[in-house]
């Protein structure tokens, strides 16, 4: 029973509404026209990333790594990563994850953090399975999913610091503990490795040069 009220508690606290006069400092969009494509790489890989878009370089140099969100054009691109041409045809107005896995590149399509009142928290999965949960780290209170494989999805949360932990079957890799701050923006990642699944979590920002 009172893991049950620590778990309503807990998902109490993460999603319930936040007062209307609570403000943000910046978003990680701040600055950025409406119509601009914004795209940001991540290394879930066992190599060094580095991926030329246009006039942008995106680097990531070791597992776990993000770089900021990058403006680019509209345009046709050709992308090489493992060996491979990828075509990538972004969107107007549209923010882009590419996360760089060992045998294959993954794109995928974000959303524009605008609550300043709220943080935002994305979960990706990376895993050739589906069916992944991200919850609180005791595995009580769902946050996102079930996520199909090489999927995303967000939602707006509640300022708070709050361990979290993806979960299948069973618990998957290692507890994060994420500190979320009005207006910021936090991805949770889980991604197979020769060691078993991992998870990391990075925060988003935009490079606007």
């Amino acid at each position: 029973m009172k893991a049950i009220k620590r778990g309503l508690l807990a998902v109490s606290a993460l999603f319930a509404a936040a007062p209307l006069w609570a403000q943000a400092p910046s978003l990680y969009g701040a600055g950025v026209e409406e119509s601009a494509i914004l795209v940001r790489a991540v290394n879930a890989g066992t190599s060094p990333v580095e991926l030329r878009i246009g006039a942008q370089l995106l680097a990531a140099a070791s597992f776990g790594d993000a770089t900021p969100y990058k403006p680019i054009a509209a345009d046709i691109y050709t992308l090489f990563h493992a060996g491979k041409r990828w075509e990538f045809v972004p969107d107007l107005s549209s923010y882009y994850t590419l996360v760089a896995l060992p045998d294959r590149l993954v794109i995928l399509k974000d959303q524009r953090h605008e609550d300043p009142a709220k943080a935002q928290l994305y979960f990706y999965n990376l895993m050739a399975s589906g069916g992944l949960e991200l919850k609180t780290a005791d595995g009580s209170v769902r946050i996102l999913g079930p996520l199909g494989a090489l999927s995303s999805a967000q939602v707006a949360v509640n300022a708070l610091s709050v361990p979290v932990a993806v979960f299948g079957t069973a618990k998957l890799g290692q507890t994060v503990t994420l500190t979320l701050t009005r207006g910021s923006s936090w991805s949770v990642f889980v991604a197979d490795t020769a060691g078993g699944p991992r998870v990391f979590a990075v925060t988003a920002s935009v490079d606007s040069d």
